[in-house]
């Protein structure tokens, strides 16, 4: 069930003020922006070595919606990230603290704020329909089809 706002599952909404709550507090777990691009932009290039680049989507897996607050588990080692509220009300709802990608057993606690995504999300470079990023092997990321833009860098 869906609301105008945004995603509800059961009675719960990712609008309530519970949950705002909760995602305030993830915030404050942000993985350093270089440690975190290094060791996922390698661990994923290093499966795929004749690969320049990757797509990478920005929907989230559990709401199919563009994330706002990308959020991952601390122990998960994928290059993708989901919406932290979304992931929240689901949780909630269902009591199961699984991550939607990898299946790793994510409780509240060990949530955190993706920094590279959330620097993709905040650059300013994104328009409303843009769903995609291209990442290159050097952590570098770029819109499809608008490589003619500059290439945004994190640095190292």
């Amino acid at each position: 069930m869906t609301n105008q706002g945004g995603v509800t599952f059961g009675f719960i909404s990712d609008q309530h003020p519970i949950i705002n709550d909760m995602v305030n507090s993830i915030k404050k777990m942000v993985a350093a922006h270089s440690v975190q691009k290094c060791f996922l932009v390698n661990n994923t290039f290093a499966a795929r070595p004749d690969v320049p680049n990757i797509m990478v989507s920005l929907n989230c897996p559990v709401n199919e919606r563009k994330i706002k607050v990308p959020c991952r588990g601390l122990a998960c080692t994928h290059f993708l990230c989901f919406d932290a509220a979304a992931y929240l009300v689901k949780s909630l709802c269902e009591n199961r603290w699984t991550c939607p990608l990898c299946h790793k057993w994510t409780p509240f606690h060990e949530l955190c704020i993706d920094g590279y995504f959330l620097h993709v999300l905040q650059s300013g470079l994104l328009e409303q329909l843009d769903f995609e990023i291209k990442v290159h092997r050097n952590g570098a990321w770029s819109v499809p089809g608008r490589e003619y833009q500059s290439i945004s860098y994190i640095s190292a």
